[in-house]
């Protein structure tokens, strides 16, 4: 992917500015730029202008605001002039229904498309936010409409020494454009790409540590945008150079969605790390904790004992293989007494359960009776007790513990 800016100057500094503000499923997404060729398509670029600024007020007609704001963006247009072509991504065009039937419905192009040259005005272009362009265009369509609400949620013009509103606006001292294909950094140039996701990543840090794990999230994928466009551009001896930044973004996340319990998530930004390095206990021990919140323990499993063979001196690894080990025995011999979501004020480790479960060390009659006694001496005396998702797996009588959430952040 190359650095896909459309243009971050206007092609003639009199054209008129505008923007929106886009909310995507009910959150400010971020903003968009735009320049009007008014010195090309005048009655165009003065209509759509004075559409961002609401200034003409109601429809005589409709008795609707003339004004974009609020405005969804209803559909996404996959397939399928007058004097500009649309020969380039961030093109702002009018769409209408054959000759003089140009309204108010305009399209953004992401991709070069000839085949709308002489059928649309193309009456501006993208200056910036071509970031929250693409992020639209990425959100999944149910038969072309988004299913997630997208809507201009304000809009206005654009003077000169107003914000470019590509920065974050959200508190936590972060400077650096959302999107890379905003910034003005040199993504040829490594040192200064690190410099920029380390910076956004230790900020994800700081909000991990605040227990802020949706925005966490937000910063690691936001350096992971950074590092990723400056990959594409780099040779491959730069590129390693980047790699130990976005392992450690995909190790965080994979932290931040264990904690939301987001399994399904955690489990690709699992993927995604040990594709960089295959051997890496972290990533294996987190995605065994996502196969375990997706109910595959067999596959847990096999994730840990990798963990344990690369890393045998490695506690954590060797306590949460042993005790998924056991629990694995334990469900094979008692899957009745197992019960989702609870568990019980007498203790016994995972190991000391294992060992009762073991069909090598336990004769047949124990294995029926054992669970027999436990629950007759349960029922008089102890009652079951609420347990924190993660933190118990449950035998009727038994406690012992589930793997670990992750504690810290990289």
């Amino acid at each position: 992917m190359s650095h896909p800016v459309p243009s971050d100057k206007p092609s003639n500094p009199e054209n008129p500015r505008v923007f929106f503000d886009v909310d995507i499923g009910g959150e400010r997404a971020g903003r968009i730029v735009l320049e009007l060729f008014a010195d090309i398509t005048p009655k165009t670029a003065e209509n759509f202008r004075a559409l961002c600024t609401g200034e003409k007020g109601t429809g005589k007609s409709t008795g609707k605001p003339l004004h974009f704001k609020g405005c969804p963006f209803h559909r996404r247009v996959t397939g399928e002039k007058v004097t500009i072509m649309h020969d380039k991504v961030g093109l702002l065009s009018m769409a209408n229904a054959g000759p003089n039937t140009n309204g108010s419905q305009f399209f953004i192009t992401t991709v070069p498309t000839p085949h709308l040259d002489d059928k649309h005005v193309v009456f501006g272009q993208v200056l910036k936010g071509m970031g929250i362009v693409k992020m639209l265009e990425s959100i999944e369509t149910n038969e072309d409409a988004p299913v997630k609400p997208c809507a201009i949620g304000d809009c206005g013009e654009h003077k000169d020494g107003d914000s470019w509103g590509t920065g974050p606006r959200d508190g936590s001292g972060d400077t650096h454009p959302d999107f890379p294909e905003d910034s003005d950094v040199d993504f040829k140039d490594v040192d200064k790409v690190l410099s920029v996701a380390e910076d956004v990543k230790n900020i994800g840090n700081s909000l991990f540590k605040n227990q802020d794990w949706k925005a966490a999230v937000n910063k690691y994928s936001k350096a992971l945008r950074y590092l990723e466009v400056s990959g594409e551009l780099l040779e491959e001896a730069a590129q390693q150079k980047l790699e130990p930044t976005a392992l450690s973004c995909f190790l965080n996340t994979a932290a931040c969605n264990l904690k939301m319990q987001l399994w399904q998530d955690a489990l690709e930004s699992c993927n995604e790390a040990l594709e960089l390095d295959q051997a890496n206990t972290k990533a294996l021990f987190r995605r065994a904790q996502a196969w375990q919140g997706l109910k595959e323990n067999s596959k847990a499993m096999i994730d840990l004992k990798k963990a344990q063979g690369i890393a045998p001196e490695d506690k954590e690894a060797m306590v949460a293989y042993l005790q998924g080990r056991n629990v694995a025995r334990a469900r094979r011999i008692w899957p009745g007494y197992f019960l989702p979501g609870r568990c019980h004020s007498l203790g016994l480790s995972a190991v000391t359960l294992g060992k009762m479960a073991s069909a090598a060390s336990m004769p047949l009659f124990m294995a029926v009776w054992v669970p027999l006694i436990f629950g007759t001496f349960m029922k008089p005396g102890l009652q079951p007790i609420s347990s924190p998702p993660g933190k118990c797996g449950s035998y009727r009588g038994m406690m012992f513990p589930a793997l670990e959430l992750p504690k810290g952040a990289q």
